[in-house]
């Protein structure tokens, strides 16, 4: 993938299909998925909530870019509602979603929410079953964030059509995952965090959630916590060049519509 003019603001055109043979997400035939999820806490041991005290604490930096372009697209195109799609203890959504939006809805299990109700008392606050979505909330929403979940499904599909149905055909969706090849290097097949399900690079995202009826208007690379993006771009260069293995921008965020294809502002 060639860097785009705009890299000094941190975001690249979506990829070409990838060349190579692939399976029904996009991923090389010889990547190597977890055999199961297990960020659902009913599927892990008795006691052993996904959202621990250690990963509570350390949730507010995470993310913390992706969050911060949804608030900027709620300030520069007027955006009225926000559904956040696994919005974990609501950390972000408290510090950079509310003040620019009062009608938020936030999703995820029920240990998440336990915390999202403290962080976001105003926010409509539903539990549910990611893998198992059977929500009808009978309204669409003009953003939908979903940060860093879709690579924790067994399937994703489910997720991605709930999705699309929050977003409507006027809805814009904020969607993030980590870049494999960034994260783990070039040669990874497979992910060796237990609770991510599969990775992709950025020409595969765009190629499975294109396959699934989106139009992506943006593609970003920023840092998966809070550091500043403007020191890491060196870095960033030298894995373009094929002089670095990774980058420190290794979560992939795009925006996209559900099949119309418009240009990002």
């Amino acid at each position: 993938m060639t860097p785009t003019t705009t890299r000094t603001r941190h975001e690249v055109q979506a990829a070409e299909t990838p060349a190579t043979a692939r399976d029904r997400f996009g991923l090389p035939l010889a990547y190597r998925s977890q055999p199961a999820a297990v960020t659902h806490d009913d599927a892990r041991a008795p006691g052993d909530s996904y959202w621990a005290p250690w990963r509570l604490a350390d949730n507010r930096k995470y993310q913390r870019h992706v969050y911060a372009w949804g608030a900027e697209l709620v300030r520069e195109r007027a955006l009225r509602s926000v559904i956040d799609i696994g919005c974990g203890p609501g950390v972000k959504l408290h510090d950079l979603i509310a003040p620019e939006c009062a009608d938020i809805t936030g999703i995820d299990q029920r240990s998440a929410l336990a915390a999202a109700r403290r962080q976001v008392p105003q926010a409509m606050l539903v539990e549910c079953d990611l893998e198992r979505p059977d929500l009808r909330l009978g309204r669409a929403y003009d953003l939908v964030i979903c940060a860093d979940v879709i690579e924790h499904m067994s399937d994703p599909d489910p997720l991605v059509e709930l999705v699309r149905s929050c977003a409507g055909r006027e809805g814009l969706v904020l969607i993030s995952t980590p870049e494999r090849d960034r994260e783990r290097g070039r040669s990874c097949m497979g992910s060796d965090k237990p609770e991510h399900v599969r990775e992709w690079s950025m020409p595969e995202f765009a190629w499975y959630l294109g396959s699934r009826g989106l139009t992506i208007l943006a593609h970003r690379l920023l840092p998966k916590d809070d550091a500043p993006v403007a020191p890491l771009l060196g870095r960033e260069v030298d894995f373009a060049l094929g002089l670095a293995d990774r980058s420190p921008l290794c979560c992939q965020a795009a925006v996209w519509r559900v099949g119309v294809g418009r240009a990002a502002g």
